[in-house]
């Protein structure tokens, strides 16, 4: 009798056969045809295995040597049936593959002339996206039964965008442009969900004043095991300005929909930190629009730029895994930071906004030696004033 489990594998793969064996969902306009291409090819090269093996293993038994039979033919005959019989299918076949290939190779390459389009900027280690009317974000947003090409190029090393439910991926290499288009078919689901409001928004922002309490305390004493009281956060959910409100309101909108959206991928190794280079893409409803970039405090403008710059290598969030670059979650202004030279700097605007315009100016001392990993950003001047105002204090928005 078979062994449970064994059984189960073996229901399962015979479950799907006829159906996607190694495919992920498919959400896209190209998804048909490249999915057709792919059954194809494999149950056509699964069909020829097993006959081959089969005839093989017959062969080897039936032509065996024994005592009656001990020596081959001196002169191996002739066939010309048999011959054209083993070529002519073979070549039928592969010509029908090449006939699918390409054909959809040429649809995923035509691009609809009425096709909205992104600018995709690849970086070591973020995508960055920003639609037409100026709206940038972390994560592909996309209105679903649409064409969407994507204007790609890379700022430093070759990328691959690489989406699995779409089937498109393209390399990202830089010093040109490369393009790829898609219709997402499904929204995702929370993909506009509404903005929080009324008992519901306080609840979630009462959440989020108490882990700014906990993280403040939890700085001052790193021993400890602090909590949040009930009258600190109800002082500073009263003191609250409306606009920082709505912007929780928002992160809250993002979150949820991120959450559920396709993952992205780069599938072109691009450096140490080349597994952590991925995004979400959230489909929304067809008459979605990109919203319209809405300028915050400088801080609110500097948190931004970090989530789309920086937030790949550096940590903030104490909760969220660390790894080797320098860690902000427990604030930087005033520290003491160790060069590669030996020397020592200590943090102030100064040096942020000098590390910023200048990676390569002051390498502090870690596991990449003396040459820094960090990029230079494409930011102005007003972004590198706004990304400087968010470091001085990453934990929390100053009064």
């Amino acid at each position: 009798m078979l062994n449970p489990t064994l059984h189960n594998s073996i229901g399962a793969v015979l479950a799907n056969f006829g159906g996607r064996l190694v495919l992920p969902e498919a959400e896209s306009n190209h998804a048909s045809y490249y999915d057709g291409t792919f059954d194809f090819i494999n149950y056509v090269t699964v069909f020829f295995f097993v006959a081959i093996i089969v005839v093989m293993v017959w062969f080897v038994w039936k032509y065996r040597r024994t005592a009656a039979n001990d020596r081959a033919a001196d002169v191996a005959s002739h066939n010309t049936g048999l011959e054209l019989a083993w070529s002519l299918p073979p070549l039928v076949i592969v010509v029908f593959m090449f006939y699918f290939g390409f054909s959809g190779y040429m649809k995923m390459t035509t691009i609809p002339a009425n096709a909205y389009p992104i600018d995709v900027t690849g970086q070591k280690w973020k995508w960055t996206f920003t639609h037409p009317n100026g709206y940038t974000s972390g994560n592909l947003d996309v209105p679903a039964d649409k064409p969407v090409v994507l204007n790609m190029h890379s700022n430093d090393v070759i990328h691959s965008m690489y989406i699995p439910v779409f089937r498109v991926k393209k390399d990202v290499v830089p010093g040109r442009y490369s393009k790829l288009w898609f219709i997402a078919e499904n929204p995702t689901k929370n993909a506009d969900a509404p903005l929080l409001e009324g008992d519901k928004l306080d609840s979630f922002v009462r959440e989020k004043i108490a882990a700014e309490i906990v993280q403040e305390l939890k700085q001052k004493d790193p021993e400890s095991n602090p909590t949040a009281s009930e009258d600190e956060i109800n002082a500073r959910l009263a003191s609250m300005k409306p606009e920082k409100k709505k912007q929780y309101a928002v992160d809250h909108q993002l979150e949820v929909a991120a959450k559920n959206g396709h993952q992205l991928y780069c599938a072109e190794f691009c450096g140490q930190q080349h597994s952590v280079m991925l995004a979400k893409v959230i489909v929304h409803e067809p008459s979605w629009r990109a919203p319209k970039p809405v300028k915050g405090t400088p801080w609110q403008e500097g948190k931004k730029l970090f989530m789309i710059n920086c937030s790949s290598c550096h940590r903030i969030d104490p909760s969220a895994p660390p790894n080797i670059y320098p860690d902000f979650s427990q604030g930087i202004m005033g520290a003491t930071h160790t060069m590669a030279d030996g020397s020592s700097v200590k943090v102030d605007e100064n040096y942020l906004h000098e590390s910023i315009v200048n990676p390569a100016a002051k390498v502090r001392q870690g596991p990449w030696g003396s040459n820094t990993l960090m990029p230079l950003l494409p930011l102005n001047p007003q972004q590198v004033n706004e990304l400087v105002t968010f470091l001085k204090s990453p934990q929390k928005e100053p009064e």
